[in-house]
């Protein structure tokens, strides 16, 4: 009797100790992970430099057979696998392929200008750069960072003595763009992989909190 107590109590101790591990190494910083990523997903500004801890858990450690039900460990790989890089190369291709189009926009618009003396190209070509950048890079967000409207406006105005049928100010070409293409595709479907990142991660946040037997706040 006294030998299967100990044997029953061993095997009691040795699970509490792996729930425990398993909370502290696996489900605790995805849990943390996810919950600093929420805010940036549903501020619609969704840079996904550091985010490391599926990687970290699932390659480096190989510990991500210990996460139970399957339905949590097939959620994570595709958020972490699946939607995530699906968010990150939708951005990557609407900043290109919108950089693009403004900038034959604003080519359209130009009028005569004097070349560059060391390179012979238009003098306005480095403002036109800087101000499809500053458009097409920000399409899908819906805006521009606010610190950066200076340095575009200043670019803007550069290109508006040697321009045809500009509008009156950077934020003025800025709000046409957006009104032109907020219903193409490819914002369309950035904004719907946005909505499913954010849906995919307020889910696995509840169920790693219930792992952690958090109480999560409103």
């Amino acid at each position: 009797m006294g030998f299967l107590l100990g044997f029953f109590t061993q095997n009691w101790i040795f699970k509490r100790n792996m729930k425990e591990d398993t909370k502290e190494r696996v489900y605790s910083p995805l849990f943390d992970e996810i919950e600093k990523l929420l805010p940036s997903l549903k501020k619609n500004d969704p840079f996904f430099y550091g985010v490391q801890q599926w990687t970290k858990v699932t390659d480096e450690l190989h510990l991500g057979y210990l996460i139970k039900p399957t339905k949590l460990h097939d959620a994570l790989v595709k958020f972490y696998g699946e939607t995530l890089p699906g968010v990150t190369s939708q951005i990557i291709g609407t900043r290109t392929a919108y950089g693009e189009l403004v900038k034959q926009d604003l080519m359209g618009k130009m009028t005569a200008a004097a070349a560059d003396i060391n390179t012979g190209t238009p003098i306005t070509i480095p403002a036109i750069n800087e101000v499809s950048k500053g458009v097409g890079w920000h399409l899908y967000r819906g805006e521009v960072w606010f610190g950066d409207v200076p340095q575009f406006s200043a670019n803007y105005d550069r290109l508006k003595p040697y321009s045809k049928g500009l509008p009156a100010t950077f934020l003025d070409y800025f709000s046409w763009w957006k009104d032109k293409s907020k219903d193409d595709k490819a914002l369309v479907d950035y904004r719907n992989i946005l909505k499913q990142a954010i849906d995919e991660a307020e889910s696995l946040r509840k169920l790693l909190a219930k792992k952690l037997e958090r109480r999560l706040g409103p």
